[in-house]
């Protein structure tokens, strides 16, 4: 593409090559059109007899239409410069306005980069929050399941000596007493249940959005799908303990087991997505 520069010099050099055209034209009027007309017409119309009329006719249509002739001349250079200037300028203007569209586009394009990784900043943020409080809430399921258990287990003792009791007649009247902490110990297994049953459905919608913010940075998706099938798969297990009031030596032993290896899936997920998110800041720079 050419430059300005460039264009201003062919333009010019256009300009002098028509302008030496037409002063090379006037030439030849002057010294060919205008004295055969001054010749043929303007001394045959005054005739051979009054020489200094003749003289005077010819020195008036000679510098009359030599002057029309470079007025014209005149005219024409001046029309074609200006009109130069004016596609200069026009082409200038151009220029000028494809340069600040540039450059806009330009800005426009960084802002919308920048615009872009801010987005996947606040969603590597917003993962790694859930990743905390889903350790939390988790760390409390396992809590409260094994007081479920130690309830229960309470609770299914209690029981047993009532029914011992009750078998001897309860002499010393054991049976009266008991049933209070009967009636607390199981009313203690039913909140915490439910407690456990609502924490559970706290999990499920914390896994879904987590699954949902890791299509955005499209990072660790497999390691994600791999922990989100743990977790359900976890809570399939507990709650059929739970539901069956099954709270035996194999329960206490899988959930310690969970309890064991969920610190290290955190953490690796976390390191994860610490380090993705420490390379989105350093591009946003």
């Amino acid at each position: 593409m050419e430059s300005i520069q460039e264009k201003k010099k062919i333009s010019y050099f256009k300009v002098l090559i028509f302008s030496s055209i037409i002063s090379f034209g006037v030439l030849l009027v002057i010294l060919f059109v205008i004295p055969y007309i001054v010749n043929n017409w303007v001394i045959g119309s005054v005739g051979n007899n009054d020489s200094s009329l003749a003289g005077s006719w010819i020195s008036f249509w000679g510098s009359f239409l030599g002057g029309i002739v470079g007025m014209f001349a005149v005219i024409v250079t001046t029309h074609l410069l200006i009109s130069n200037q004016n596609k200069q300028h026009k082409e200038l203007l151009e220029q000028q306005k494809n340069d600040v569209q540039m450059a806009a586009d330009l800005n426009d394009k960084k802002e919308r980069e920048r615009y872009y990784f801010s987005f996947l900043i606040g969603q590597n943020e917003k993962i790694i929050e859930l990743l905390i409080e889903l350790r939390g809430i988790i760390t409390h399921r396992v809590n409260l399941l094994l007081s479920i258990s130690h309830a229960r287990k309470d609770y299914d003792g209690m029981i047993h000596l009532k029914t011992m009791y009750m078998g001897q007649g309860d002499p010393q009247g054991i049976i009266k007493r008991m049933e209070p902490k009967i009636f607390e110990r199981m009313e203690e297994v039913d909140r915490l249940k439910r407690e456990e049953t609502q924490i559970k459905t706290n999990i499920f919608e914390k896994l879904a959005e987590l699954n949902v913010r890791i299509l955005h940075l499209n990072v660790g998706i497999d390691e994600v799908l791999e922990f989100k099938k743990k977790q359900e798969r976890n809570i399939s297990e507990m709650y059929n303990f739970v539901n069956s009031n099954n709270f035996n030596d194999e329960f206490e032993e899988i959930l310690n087991n969970y309890d064991d290896n969920k610190d290290n899936d955190f953490n690796n997920l976390l390191e994860l997505y610490s380090n993705n998110l420490v390379a989105l800041l350093e591009h946003l720079k």
